[in-house]
């Protein structure tokens, strides 16, 4: 969950710490900033809110494919979706879901060659 206004990280789950590398939620803020932006590759960050402004005029949600630099300097594909919602503690906020594309390429890879040797 990150904040609209200013891309504060507000929330983040086992499975994105682990991703990034870390082993905390205070490992993970410390190393990104506290902001959306700290997870994206420096590289990419420009393209990627660009192309989010852009989605999120279309309406609240945006799908968006982009690299992270995990703490220990691994570079990962992920895919994000997002989804703008206004929320009563918080105000506008992004949830978002980030899938290691690697991951998922491997894992597709694997059911594939199970399937032939079957």
């Amino acid at each position: 969950m990150i904040h609209d206004g200013d891309h504060e990280i507000l929330f983040a789950n086992a499975e994105m710490i682990t991703m990034m590398g870390c082993t905390s939620f205070d490992e993970l803020m410390n190393y990104t900033g506290r902001t959306f932006d700290g997870i994206v590759y420096e590289a990419d960050r420009e393209r990627v809110n660009r192309e989010i402004d852009q989605q999120l005029e279309r309406g609240s949600y945006d799908y968006i494919d982009y690299r992270i630099k995990t703490m220990d300097g691994q570079i990962k594909e992920v895919f994000d979706n997002g989804k703008l919602v206004d929320e009563d503690r918080f105000g506008r906020v992004f949830y978002v879901v980030i899938l290691d594309i690697s991951q998922l390429k491997t894992r597709h890879m694997l059911e594939t060659a199970l399937e032939r040797t079957e």
